[in-house]
């Protein structure tokens, strides 16, 4: 029982990983986009 908890957690932990990651890639892109545009504008 107490391992899959610590499992759970620790999958839990790489969710959040993930999730944070995601954001950042998707911040990144839009920044890429917006730059682009302002050079091509």
């Amino acid at each position: 029982m107490r391992a899959f908890l610590m499992l759970s957690a620790i999958e839990r932990e790489d969710d959040n990983i993930n999730r944070q990651f995601q954001k950042n890639a998707l911040l990144f892109i839009r920044l890429e986009i917006s730059g682009k545009i302002n050079l091509c504008g």
